[in-house]
């Protein structure tokens, strides 16, 4: 892992975000001291080992079941289509991934808003 973040300034301007499941008691000195020298760029966040955050598709699929499909038993396997469809509009949307990102506080209000518009600049 050292190794890769070592690198990693070369190729990636300004802070870098890293999302980290791993328990420190499993981590090693090494990194953890390696984590605490790279003030200026990286920002580790410490995450549960099964924290929905790091597998967002957990969230795509709480609300499939629990909004968009909760009541459907279809006689065949093309019925949920016509029920799955605007569901899956809706996931796919631009938008959706820089909201996850700001609701789960990893950028601030402010750079969230940038992102927003370079994407529909991008478009």
């Amino acid at each position: 892992m050292i190794g890769c973040l070592r690198n990693l300034p070369r190729r990636v301007c300004g802070l870098v975000i890293l999302g980290c499941d791993v328990p420190p008691c499993y981590r090693s000195r090494e990194t953890d001291k390696h984590f605490e020298v790279q003030v200026g760029w990286l920002k580790v966040e410490a995450f549960a080992a099964d924290a929905p955050e790091l597998g967002p598709l957990v969230y795509v699929w709480v609300t499939l079941r629990s909004r968009d499909i909760a009541n459907c038993s279809p006689d065949t396997i093309a019925e949920p289509d016509d029920q799955l469809l605007p569901s899956m509009r809706r996931v796919r949307h631009r938008q959706r991934g820089p909201g996850f990102i700001e609701e789960v506080g990893l950028i601030p209000r402010a750079e969230y808003l940038q992102l927003c518009k370079d994407q529909w600049l991008s478009r």
